[in-house]
C-alpha cells in the first residue's frame, strides 16, 4: 500500500445484530482515471497496479438509476504523515521498554517486510518482529499460486496475495484463481456467477475475457445512511447499471431479493466458474475489490468439479455404513435462490445439472434472511448456527467432558451476551440441540465458555501491523462499549503466519479439549506439503462417498478430533444466528447472507502433515494466540475516521497557505 493509495474503508459494520445496529454507512467507491493495470499469475502486481486496481473508475451514464459514487475526502488521507507517527510512537515505546534505538528502529520500520531465506523448506526470520514466526515457515501450497494446469479435483485452501506477506509467502492473486483464462483470452472459460459485499467494478472487470457471460450478485449501498431503501429493486439488470462498470454485452448484474425490511446484508463472498470440461467453486472471505486481494489476509476454498457424461445422473449415496452427508450441490442452489437467482431465470442452473459434485471436499454452512423467524429444528438446520450443529453432528465429532475449545478469528465484533456465546459453543460441540437449546435464562449465568475471540488491537494496528492504521478500513469493533463489557477475558491479538499482516479472514477453530496438545504441536512444527501430498489423499480415502471426510463409506473410520470454519462469517449473532423461543418450539433468525464451508479435523492428519493439513490451512495466525493485556482495547475505526478528517484539514490549510 503505497502513500498515495486511498484508502478503502469496507465490510462495515454489517455484522451488527438488527437490535444493536447503527444506521448503515455508504459504502463509498473511490474513482480514478487511471486504467487498471493487469499481472499475470506468475507475476505479482507492481506498486502501480495496486494503486491504480485500488479505486474504481467513474463514469458518466444518464441511464443509470444508481446514485454516482460520492468523491471521498477519504483520498485525502496523508499516509506519509501517519506513517512518520506510528514510526514516532514506535520509538518512544521502544526507548521506554529500554530496546531498540531510535535509528535500529527506523531501519526496522523502514523494512517491514521479514526477510526470509530457505534452505531444504527451513526459514529462518532476520527480523526481530518475526521471533514469534514458525521456524519451518508454511511455504506449501497454500501460499503458491495456481498455474494454468492446476485442477483441484480434492479442494484446497489458499491464501490471498499480500504486498506485505514474507518474501516467497506472498499468496495467491486473484487473477492466477481464474487461469487459465486471461484477460485476453477465455482458453475455456465460459461464464462466472460471482458474489460480493464490497465491489471495485473496474478493477473485477479487467480480469476478465470479454467473451465470457458473468453474473455479478450486489447488493447496492443504501440511498443514503439513514435509509435501509435500495436504489434499484431486486432483479437482473444490464451491468452497466453500475456506476463505473464497462457496458459488456453477456454481463448481467443480480440485486437481491430482500424478504423483508431492516438492515439486511449480503455479505457473501463466491465465485462459480464454468469451463469447458470443468466447474471451479472459490469461496472466499474476499470482496472482490484491490485491497481484499493485495493488502488484507484472506482466504479461499477452491474445488474443481468435473462434469457428469451426458444422461448420467448424480451419484446414489452409498449403501454400506451411514448414509452420504453430501449435500454441497443442493446448500449452494439454496444459497442462490436466497438471492433470487431462479432456475427458471438462470443459466446457472443448467451447469450445476451436469456438474458431479460427488467428491466436495467440504460441508457448505451458509445463512440468508426469511421474511420470519424459522421455526422447529428441521427447518433451523437448513441454515445458519443450526445448519452448523447438524454439520458437527453429521462429521462424528464424539463427545466429551468439558464440550470443545473454539477460537473465532474475524474483522467485525458484536455486542455479546452470555446465551448466545453458551448456545455457541454446546452447538460447536456437536449436541444434539433437541430439548436442549435455547438455554434458559438460569443456564446462560453459569461462567464464560472456552472461546477466544481473535481480533486486532488498537495497539497493534497502530504500531505492529505493516499496513498501519491505514490498513484498519476493514475491521469494525465495539469500542465504545469495551469499558463495561464482562468478556474481556475472552480477546485474543492475533497475528498472521506470513507476517504483520491484518488478517480479514474468517475462521473457526474447534477442538477437543483431548487434542490440544497436537494441535499445539503442529503449529510449534509449521509442518507444510506441497499439494497433492498425503492431507488431500487421506482425505479421499477416508471419505468415500461423503463431503468432507464425514460419515459416509466405512463405519469404522476414524473420528474427527475437531474442525474448522473458513468463509463471509464473522463471529457475530448476525451472520450466525440467533436461537430462541423455547425448548418445545424453538425459532432462529439471520439479518445477513454469509458462505462457508466446514472440515473435519483427524488426529492423523495432523500427526502427519502438520498446520498444512486441508482443515488447518483456513487457519491463518500464529498460535498460540496471546491475550489482551491490561491496557490493550479493540481496534476502533474511529481512529482512521479522525485521522483523515486531521489529513484533510492539514490539506486545506496547505492549500489555503499556497493561495495567499
Amino acid at each position: 500500500m503505497s502513500p498515495n493509495d486511498p484508502i478503502v474503508i469496507s465490510d462495515d459494520d454489517e455484522t451488527a445484530s438488527e437490535s444493536e445496529r447503527d444506521p448503515p454507512p455508504s459504502r463509498t467507491h473511490p474513482t480514478t482515471t487511471a486504467k487498471p493495470t493487469l499481472t499475470t499469475a506468475s507475476q505479482p502486481p507492481t506498486a502501480a497496479a495496486s494503486s491504480s486496481n485500488t479505486a474504481s473508475s467513474s463514469k458518466d451514464s444518464t441511464a443509470s438509476t444508481l446514485p454516482a459514487p460520492p468523491q471521498s475526502f477519504l483520498v485525502a488521507l496523508d499516509r506519509a504523515q501517519m506513517e512518520r507517527d506510528r514510526r514516532e510512537r514506535n520509538r518512544k515505546r521502544r526507548r521506554a521498554e529500554g530496546n531498540a534505538s531510535s535509528s535500529e528502529d527506523d531501519k526496522k520500520t523502514q523494512n517491514k517486510a521479514i526477510k526470509v531465506s530457505h534452505s531444504d523448506g527451513q526459514a529462518t526470520a532476520s527480523s526481530s518482529s518475526a521471533a514469534s514466526l514458525p521456524t519451518t515457515a508454511p511455504t506449501g501450497s497454500r501460499t503458491e499460486s495456481i498455474r494454468p494446469d492446476d485442477r483441484f479435483w480434492h479442494g484446497t485452501v489458499k491464501v490471498s496475495y499480500n504486498e506485505h506477506a514474507v518474501a516467497g509467502l506472498r499468496g495467491c492473486t486473484f487473477d492466477s484463481l481464474l487461469l487459465p483464462a486471461t484477460p485476453s483470452a477465455a482458453r475455456g472459460l465460459r461464464s462466472v456467477v460471482m458474489s460480493t459485499y464490497d465491489l471495485h467494478i473496474d478493477w473485477l472487470q479487467a480480469h476478465f475475457p470479454r467473451d465470457i457471460s458473468a453474473t455479478l450478485i450486489y447488493d447496492p449501498p443504501p440511498i443514503n445512511e439513514r435509509s435501509f431503501a435500495r436504489p434499484v429493486p431486486s432483479g437482473l439488470y444490464p451491468i452497466s447499471r453500475i456506476p463505473g462498470s464497462l457496458d459488456i454485452p453477456g454481463w448481467t448484474w443480480a440485486v437481491p431479493r430482500l424478504p423483508k425490511g431492516g438492515p439486511l446484508t449480503q455479505h457473501v463472498k463466491l465465485l462459480v466458474l464454468e469451463h469447458a470440461d470443468f466447474v471451479r467453486v472459490a469461496i472466499l472471505s474476499a470482496n472482490l475489490n484491490a485491497m481484499d486481494w493485495e493488502t488484507s489476509e484472506n482466504t479461499a476454498f477452491i474445488q474443481d468439479f468435473p462434469l457428469r457424461s451426458v444422461g448420467a445422473r448424480a451419484e446414489a449415496p452409498p449403501t454400506a455404513g451411514r448414509p452420504s452427508t453430501n449435500d454441497f450441490e443442493d446448500q449452494l442452489g439454496r444459497v442462490l435462490r436466497s438471492f433470487g437467482v431462479l432456475p427458471q431465470s438462470h443459466p446457472i442452473w443448467t451447469t450445476l445439472a451436469r456438474t458431479d459434485f460427488s467428491k466436495a471436499a467440504a460441508r457448505i454452512v451458509a445463512s440468508w434472511p426469511q421474511s420470519g423467524p424459522l421455526a422447529g429444528w428441521d427447518s433451523m438446520e437448513v441454515q445458519g448456527l443450526s445448519r452448523l450443529g447438524k454439520v458437527v453432528r453429521d462429521l462424528g465429532l464424539p463427545l466429551e467432558k468439558g464440550g470443545v475449545l473454539i477460537e473465532a478469528q474475524g474483522s467485525s465484533l458484536a455486542t455479546y451476551n452470555r446465551k448466545w456465546l453458551h448456545q455457541f459453543e454446546l452447538i460447536a460441540s456437536g449436541i444434539d440441540p433437541r430439548g436442549v437449546l435455547p438455554l434458559s435464562t438460569q443456564d446462560a449465568k453459569q461462567a464464560l465458555p472456552p472461546i477466544k475471540i481473535l481480533f486486532p488491537t488498537q495497539r497493534y494496528v497502530e504500531e505492529g501491523s505493516a499496513s498501519g492504521i491505514a490498513g484498519g478500513g476493514t475491521f469494525f469493533g465495539k469500542a465504545d462499549t469495551w469499558a463495561a463489557s464482562e468478556f474481556k477475558a475472552l480477546y485474543h491479538q492475533p497475528r498472521s503466519r506470513r507476517g504483520e499482516l491484518l488478517m480479514h479472514a474468517k475462521s473457526l477453530l474447534a477442538f477437543l479439549p483431548s487434542a490440544q496438545d497436537v494441535i499445539d504441536q503442529a503449529f510449534r512444527d509449521g509442518q507444510t506439503l506441497k499439494e497433492g501430498g498425503s492431507s488431500a489423499g487421506s482425505s479421499t480415502a477416508r471419505s468415500s462417498g461423503s463431503a468432507g471426510g464425514g460419515s459416509g463409506g466405512s463405519s469404522t473410520a476414524e473420528r474427527p478430533i475437531g474442525w474448522t470454519y473458513l468463509g463471509s462469517s464473522n463471529f457475530t449473532k448476525a451472520a450466525h444466528g440467533t436461537i430462541s423461543g423455547r425448548q418445545t418450539a424453538p425459532t432462529m433468525s439471520t439479518s445477513n447472507w454469509e458462505l462457508g464451508v466446514v472440515f473435519p479435523l483427524y488426529r492423523s492428519e495432523v500427526e502427519r502433515s502438520g498446520a498444512d493439513c486441508l482443515a488447518l490451512r483456513a487457519i491463518t495466525y500464529r498460535r498460540p494466540v496471546e491475550p489482551y493485556g491490561p491496557e490493550d482495547t479493540p481496534w476502533d475505526i474511529m481512529t482512521l475516521k479522525r485521522a483523515l478528517v486531521e489529513a484533510e484539514r492539514r490539506r486545506r490549510e496547505l492549500q489555503s497557505g499556497l493561495a495567499m
